[in-house]
């Protein structure tokens, strides 16, 4: 079932978040008719566990920062082949007062 979030600040004028599968929140439609959405894709890939982040945190600084840049090499790569996050920045969705609108 879709869980409703909560309510951001005003400020950032998210409104209310919603998870759930696609069929799970198809069933709010009609709150959302007429509304602006944002809509989030979550990766199907599991999230660490706990005691993966504790292992990660266990390792030498040198370890961590290894780790870190390989992770950082591949999303340069996803990037540099992937122009579509550069059509999306260019969009009236960011750009007023530096934050989102």
């Amino acid at each position: 079932m879709a869980r409703r979030g909560q309510h951001y600040p005003k400020e950032w004028r998210w409104g209310c978040a919603y998870e759930g599968t696609w069929d799970e929140i198809a069933t709010h439609a009609p709150e959302f008719r007429g509304r602006r959405l944002r809509l989030l894709v979550l990766s199907d890939e599991p999230s660490p566990s706990l005691e993966e982040r504790r292992a990660f945190i266990r390792l030498p600084l040198e370890g961590r920062r290894r780790i870190l840049a390989e992770q950082a090499e591949r999303l340069a790569e996803h990037y540099e082949s992937d122009t579509e996050w550069r059509d999306f920045l260019s969009g009236d969705i960011v750009g007023r007062g530096g934050g989102y609108a």
